[in-house]
């Protein structure tokens, strides 16, 4: 979808790539965009699983400009490369706090709708059927690219979702590890898969029969790779894995204890176990670092910020990971200005570890002003939102422009860094 322009000679149409859009001289009008999504919060809206943005046109000059209306966030221009989704907001703070877009099942991507209407529109009336619409169109941002396919598994005690690349293959074969919220997160699979691997999104905490031990009981990551490299269309050469937050230290586990891991994307994670113990197997349990309740800090909105929540890994040595004993290549990905955890601080242990063994194999890249949610490409950026497992509204961080930036650079390092040792080693 292009940028909104005018071209010479006619300075009263405003273009959507082939659409064109009548502009009143004497009328405001205001585009109103409304994403069917997710909403994973706490607080209700006036229009239901809608994000709701509302820009105003005004007649400058000899050109047509869009603005945003005061209250709200601007995300880039609408020419950014950045793409659609990463500059359409939610409504005002006021109207829709604390809600983060989620994706769960990726086949029909999502879909937003831009209606030209006339006048004054808030949220609360953008819904409404009686309005008068002078024209609309709409973009669709697609996560699964043509071909590729999507299978729900539920072999053993694995609940996942596989995407298989179009082609005979054999694929490089990617484990995807979200964060503690829990659920079956499908995304970041599924681009995956339309970049050519074989990607298993696995899902560990509150979804399905999954049960909740106390634990982790680490033969089921060993079962999502042996999916993987039983798959006819994987290479058998190994795997690689990638988590965020929590899904962070898993991956430095399954890098350190499971042999067909090649290599590991650690984003905004831990050097250590965090949350609930991670049992190895029946001789080996790393126990989890205790919270700090002292560390919390309260905002003056009702949200948290758990950056210092968790006591320092150097005083508890028997919860950090040893990834020294690993031979797979480490990429860590670190955002600055993650307010719900310290993993800059966390990443600089995991690699002076690795230079202390004089171990090589790693790559850390560190991004200023990007919050906690360091997601792929064109996704809105997310300060704060609702956290269901701790009950509270946490405070991811970011500014708006940089966050946006580094997804892209961090998910191009990602791409580059998977097919290097998954892809360029084998042959």
């Amino acid at each position: 979808m292009r940028s909104p322009h005018s071209r010479e000679g006619e300075n009263k149409m405003i273009y959507y790539g082939d659409r064109i859009f009548p502009v009143c001289p004497f009328n405001r009008q205001v585009v109103i965009a409304v994403l069917e999504a997710f909403l994973f919060g706490c607080w209700k809206i006036a229009c239901p699983n809608k994000i709701i943005c509302i820009f105003t046109i005004y007649k400058i000059s000899q050109t047509i400009s869009l603005l945003p209306n005061r209250k709200m966030h601007w995300r880039g221009s609408f020419g950014n490369h950045a793409g659609l989704l990463a500059n359409v907001a939610t409504a005002a703070d006021d109207q829709v706090p604390l809600k983060i877009m989620l994706r769960h099942k990726c086949p029909d991507g999502d879909r937003v709708e831009f209606n030209v209407q006339v006048g004054h529109v808030d949220v609360a009336s953008a819904c409404s059927s009686s309005n008068r619409i002078l024209c609309s169109t709409s973009h669709v941002r697609h996560y699964m690219s043509p071909g590729v396919t999507r299978t729900l598994v539920t072999t053993g005690k694995l609940r996942a979702a596989f995407f298989e690349p179009p082609g005979d293959g054999p694929f490089p074969g990617v484990v995807d590890v979200f964060g503690s919220a829990g659920g079956l997160m499908e995304s970041r699979a599924a681009q995956l898969a339309s970049r050519g691997f074989a990607a298993i999104a696995v899902a560990y905490l509150n979804y399905q029969d999954i049960p909740n031990d106390g634990f982790i009981d680490f033969d089921y990551f060993r079962e999502a790779v042996h999916y993987l490299l039983n798959h006819e269309k994987v290479l058998k050469s190994g795997v690689g894995c990638v988590g965020v937050s929590k899904g962070g230290d898993i991956v430095l586990s399954m890098a350190t204890y499971i042999p067909e891991v090649r290599c590991a994307i650690s984003i905004n994670g831990c050097n250590a176990v965090i949350g609930v113990p991670t049992k190895i197997d029946s001789h080996t349990t790393i126990p989890a670092i205790p919270f700090n309740v002292d560390g919390i800090i309260n905002k003056s909105d009702g949200s948290i910020e758990g950056r210092y929540a968790l006591h320092d890994p150097a005083g508890y040595p028997e919860c950090i990971v040893p990834i020294e004993q690993s031979d797979s290549e480490f990429l860590f990905l670190v955002s600055l200005d993650d307010k719900d955890m310290d993993s800059s601080y966390y990443a600089d242990c995991a690699v002076n570890r690795l230079r202390e063994a004089a171990r090589k194999n790693f790559v850390m890249i560190k991004y200023p002003d990007t919050g906690h949610l360091l997601e792929p490409p064109y996704s809105p950026h997310c300060f704060s939102s609702y956290h269901r497992m701790m009950d509270s509204n946490l405070v991811w961080g970011g500014e708006l422009k940089p966050h946006c930036e580094a997804q892209e650079h961090a998910w191009a390092a990602s791409i580059d860094f998977l097919r290097k040792h998954l892809v360029t080693s084998h042959l």
